[in-house]
């Protein structure tokens, strides 16, 4: 990849807050944008009105998150629940969700298994789908299809309410469900 003259590299690596802070953080000020708080944080807030929403996106990608050969009902439940946990994580209560899928190919049973998971995960928390977008996606020759799924989840709090990352202090209880580092431990079984 060419080298563009006028771009500085820092000595560090930088990991995905760094990323965020130094080429996606914009302070501009944009007059007629809703106010806004929490870039870089789970749930970015925008004050619409007497509302705030919590807004959310995240990422999937086979190989990454999830494995060609992963049942795509689970595939489908675990989309829409790394959302939902970010809105719950911010105190807020989910009312939409919009999804993009590139897909390689179209098939059928694959997608079934995967919208009956999705679409039971929205049925359960109330949060249905609203919108997105589909494309094909393409693969050099010689390499695997690949899948990425890309969900943006909405929900709604008071205005001026909701909780960041910053809100935490010393003393707080921390609280878990599940095992942590049971989906790395898994990884390592399969990868060993």
């Amino acid at each position: 990849m060419p080298e563009h003259p006028a771009c500085t590299v820092t000595p560090n690596p930088l990991d995905e807050f760094g990323v965020i802070s130094r080429f996606f953080t914009d302070r501009s000020f944009y007059p007629s944008a809703w106010p806004s708080q929490g870039a870089g944080d789970d749930c970015a807030f925008l004050d619409v009105g007497p509302m705030r929403l919590a807004v959310t996106a995240d990422m999937m990608a086979l190989g990454s998150h999830f494995l060609e050969n992963a049942d795509p009902y689970t595939v489908g439940r675990k989309a829409l629940a790394v959302n939902l946990s970010d809105l719950a994580a911010a105190g807020s209560e989910p009312k939409a969700f919009f999804l993009s899928i590139s897909l390689p190919r179209i098939d059928q049973c694959w997608l079934d298994g995967f919208s009956k998971g999705l679409l039971e995960e929205a049925r359960r928390f109330n949060c249905p789908l609203r919108g997105g977008d589909t494309v094909k996606s393409f693969a050099k020759p010689g390499q695997p299809p690949y899948t990425a799924i890309s969900i943006t989840a909405m929900g709604e709090l008071p205005a001026g309410k909701g909780l960041t990352r910053a809100g935490a202090r010393v003393g707080y209880d921390i609280w878990v469900s599940g095992t942590p580092g049971d989906a790395f431990a898994a990884l390592g079984q399969i990868f060993g």
